[in-house]
């Protein structure tokens, strides 16, 4: 990741560098689109999908049936993206078991990473594998058309002022400007989340009252990565004004903070719970509806999920 100011920077103008192999623009800038223009660009990818399906290009799950058949694919691997993902999220909450033990930490740690790339395996095959979809023609072409609009010289001047001048360009060096922009224009989550809690960030928020006063320009405008930083900052923020807040090395670790959340969820799940009840019983006269005795309407399923929310005592179904 670059340096971190430079990112905060590249957040605030809306504007990420983009370094390309293409001699005539060897350094762009990419901008995020309008409201306005996602409108345009879904449109563009409809009407992409329909000209892939009118060509006879089968749709994804068309496809996943003609490689089921096959033998390529089929749901022992959609069950292994369950299985994958089931068991990242029970590591995950295992984790705020042993808080204070560092080895069976570190061990949890080392196989939530492997359960992840795990995951992100299978995912990119099942991708590779539809990447003829009509889905997947209709994402290329929309790449297209959205990259006309983004990209921009360094003196702030647009790289083609038409998709028609576009197209006349010279393919090669489309294709090439649209696979950097693809790679290097959406931040990963991770690094998102590194600029969200940083201090130097958080000076930014915290000082103002709105998007717009960050970002100059309306919410419809913001870019994903704009949207993201908001998102994870307001986690963020809510977690350092928590009663309990997370401690630093929780807090710096994306798998610990999300671990601490599910914690803190589950707590004030409990707690809510636990006030309605409290509120029920304190409307309720004395006698077979007092404090000892709170009747809930619950089915056998619910009547476990209460009992795991607030545990058996004194509360009859």
């Amino acid at each position: 990741m670059e340096d971190i100011s430079d990112v905060i920077n590249e957040f605030l103008v809306g504007r990420r560098v983009i370094y390309t192999n293409v001699d005539a623009a060897p350094i762009i800038l990419c901008r995020g689109l309008t409201g306005a223009e996602k409108v345009i660009s879904e449109v563009h990818y409809r009407k992409a999908l329909n000209d892939a399906i009118s060509l006879s290009i089968p749709k994804e799950k068309e496809l996943i049936k003609i490689l089921e058949d096959n033998g390529d694919w089929g749901p022992h691997y959609e069950n292994k993206i369950l299985n994958t993902d089931g068991e990242i999220k029970l590591v995950s909450k295992n984790l705020v078991t042993v808080k204070y033990q560092a080895a069976q930490r570190r061990t949890l740690l080392r196989k939530l990473e492997i359960l992840k790339n795990r995951l992100t395996d299978l995912l990119n095959r099942r991708n590779n594998l539809v990447s003829n979809s009509a889905e997947s023609y209709a994402v290329e072409s929309r790449y297209f058309w959205n990259i006309h609009k983004m990209a921009f010289r360094l003196n702030n001047e647009p790289l083609w002022r038409s998709y028609e001048e576009m197209e006349n360009y010279d393919r090669e060096d489309v294709i090439n400007i649209v696979q950097c922009y693809i790679k290097s224009f959406i931040l990963d989550i991770s690094s998102i989340r590194k600029v969200a809690r940083s201090g130097l960030w958080r000076i930014y928020f915290t000082s103002c009252k709105n998007s717009k006063d960050l970002f100059d320009k309306p919410l419809c405008d913001l870019d994903v990565n704009q949207l993201q930083l908001l998102y994870w900052s307001n986690v963020y923020e809510n977690a350092f004004s928590a009663m309990d807040p997370p401690e630093d090395d929780v807090v710096e670790n994306d798998e610990l903070f999300d671990a601490w959340i599910d914690e803190y969820v589950e707590k004030q799940k409990k707690e809510r719970v636990k006030n309605k009840l409290g509120k029920i019983a304190g409307n309720s006269t004395k006698g077979k509806n007092s404090i000892q005795q709170v009747f809930v309407m619950a089915d056998d399923d619910g009547a476990g999920d209460l009992y795991e929310d607030v545990g058996k005592p004194e509360i009859c179904v």
